[in-house]
């Protein structure tokens, strides 16, 4: 968007300037200040040159602004959407680990965090890499986007890096049950309490985004509808189904 702009203001230049000649041309043919009558150039060419001239620059700059306009709109809705599936991430992240924390009991999954850090990873990144820019300076939610790419994206890119430990203390917890380790899962819980820290940090970080962006396009963006919806649709960690459920389900829809 930001080159978008540039170009949009060079336009603008271009279409002034050039106006401003025509007019210019325009008030040499009535008053005959300048002569220009020349065989390579005369009052007409040059009215014609610069009135031509301006004509095209202003249809490219109706063209590239509607284009704006349609990217500004775009990348609000990546921007919404990308940030809400990463809080629904990170908040059943949380919720996950809350569960295991408070019942001891369950068996702590090896794979917990494995096959959800690679779309948190790329969730991030995108929205990172994502160029909002718009010509109003003092925009507010500009202001918050920028900031989160500034600054808390890499405090969250190397939270998420941090999770690895959980896979390092899991390692670790096996090894030590084979020896006959007493009380061999101690670190696992503090490891899992330490990343529950990280992601409720994150949600967070992630709701004061998407309160920005909810203020910035009210009629738009519903997120405190959107949040109680992902608040309330957690099923649990094991609460999901079995593998008999799944199978009555399904079976008889294999040929």
């Amino acid at each position: 968007m930001s080159a978008n702009i540039k170009i949009i203001k060079r336009l603008m230049a271009i279409a002034v300037l050039t106006l401003i000649a025509t007019i210019c041309v325009n008030i040499n043919i009535e008053t005959g200040i300048i002569a220009l009558n020349t065989f390579v150039l005369s009052n007409n060419i040059a009215l014609t040159l610069f009135g031509g001239i301006c004509t095209g620059v202003v249809v490219v700059l109706a063209e590239k602004i509607y284009k704006y306009y349609l990217d500004k709109n775009t990348t609000k809705c990546f921007l919404y959407n990308t940030m809400m599936m990463l809080y629904s991430d990170y908040y059943y992240t949380h919720r996950d680990i809350d569960e295991l924390l408070k019942n001891r009991n369950l068996i702590v999954p090896k794979n917990l965090f494995s096959y959800r850090m690679p779309t948190m990873q790329s969730r991030l990144g995108g929205i990172a890499n994502t160029d909002y820019c718009i010509f109003k300076k003092k925009d507010k939610f500009m202001f918050v986007h920028n900031d989160f790419t500034q600054n808390k994206f890499i405090k969250l890119k190397d939270q998420l890096e941090q999770y690895i430990y959980f896979q390092i203390a899991y390692t670790e917890m096996e090894m030590k049950q084979v020896m006959g380790v007493e009380n061999a899962n101690k670190n696992i819980y503090e490891v899992l309490n330490v990343l529950d820290g990280f992601a409720k940090e994150a949600m967070g970080i992630l709701n004061q985004y998407l309160d920005a962006l909810q203020k910035d396009s009210p009629k738009k963006f519903k997120w405190s509808q959107n949040r109680e919806t992902i608040n309330s649709s957690y099923l649990g960690l094991y609460n999901s189904g079995n593998v008999d459920e799944f199978l009555k389900r399904n079976l008889n829809k294999v040929d």
